[in-house]
């Protein structure tokens, strides 16, 4: 099953990562904790595919971060081998400004954009001769796209080997940049050559369009109704089908603030879209109230992804 990587998710992640990863940073005694909150932080996004069974395994994962403007200029006029691994141990050791808040993910979005960056894509296995890697490819991708729906991506940048950009390449990423080989650590049994970036940027495919997988994260609307971030992140949970007791809890706020929450939203909805809840009304001209209500609105931002990622509104500006 492929679904949107979620905190809980950082062990399965770090076991199948860790086959690449090199063995000098002791990586399961801290990686799975620091994925884990960068998830729940919204720091991070990405997608999983999981085995089921008695004991569930995951077998593909694609994990994405938005950096700060500075480490991705510098990254890109000074590229040095393995980026992922020194954010990764930077964000360990304290340093919290390597990945982008939520808040300032909502400026890059409500202004000219952000800077992607692919911390990891792997699968058991790349040998495209097997169909499991096709299987595993065709089931993930889906899933990685629509969490990245409704980003203002100016930039999206993957490192990884020359040896294997021909996947790159076919998903529509051209190569950008050569870095570093190796410097020093091995991060697979075939590793030893030159590593790239490869990606896109809007810049670039104004003049060479992008094609396949890539051509999705470069397209932008932006939101219509304009939720703030506390009401996102509501809405983010009830789609993976929390309760309003269980999103308190994962929160760390009362049931009757949730509850306020999800009337701030229907007032929200009125105001900008006053005719969207009248179907609901019943005999008495009052409108339902309850599961159709929430039903309605659920569907309409579930398929309208901007409204659910970080925009500077008002009132998020204020706090």
């Amino acid at each position: 099953m492929a679904r949107p990587m979620r905190p809980g998710d950082g062990q399965e992640v770090t076991r199948l990562w860790s086959k690449i990863l090199p063995d000098t940073e002791n990586w399961a005694d801290w990686l799975p904790g620091v994925i884990d909150t960068l998830l729940e932080k919204f720091q991070v996004i990405g997608g999983v595919l999981m085995v089921e069974g008695p004991k569930p395994r995951c077998v593909a994962i694609g994990l994405s971060c938005f950096l700060p403007d500075e480490i991705a200029t510098d990254y890109a006029s000074n590229p040095r081998a393995y980026l992922n691994r020194r954010l990764l141990t930077r964000y360990r050791d304290g340093d919290q400004s390597v990945f982008l808040t939520r808040e300032q993910q909502a400026l890059g979005n409500s202004g000219d954009g952000l800077e992607m960056f692919v911390l990891e894509y792997y699968q058991e296995t790349f040998d495209f001769t097997d169909d499991w890697a096709h299987q595993m490819l065709n089931s993930i991708v889906p899933v990685y796209h629509s969490v990245h729906r409704g980003f203002n991506i100016k930039r999206s940048m993957h490192e990884t080997e020359m040896a294997v950009g021909h996947i790159q390449l076919a998903g529509g990423n051209p190569m950008m940049f050569e870095v570093s080989p190796q410097d020093p650590f091995s991060l697979s049994p075939d590793a030893g050559g030159p590593r790239a970036v490869y990606g896109v940027s809007r810049d670039g495919a104004a003049s060479e369009p992008a094609t396949g997988i890539s051509k999705v994260l470069l397209y932008y609307t932006p939101p219509e109704i304009r939720l703030n971030l506390r009401q996102q992140e509501i809405v983010l949970l009830a789609l993976e089908d929390l309760t309003d007791v269980e999103i308190a809890e994962r929160l760390g706020i009362s049931r009757d603030g949730v509850r306020q929450h999800w009337r701030a939203i229907y007032d929200r909805f009125e105001d900008v879209k006053p005719e969207f809840y009248d179907r609901l009304e019943n005999g008495s001209g009052k409108a339902t109230r309850g599961g159709e209500k929430r039903r309605q609105t659920l569907s309409f931002l579930d398929s309208r992804p901007q409204e659910l990622r970080p925009y500077r509104t008002r009132e998020n500006r204020s706090s």
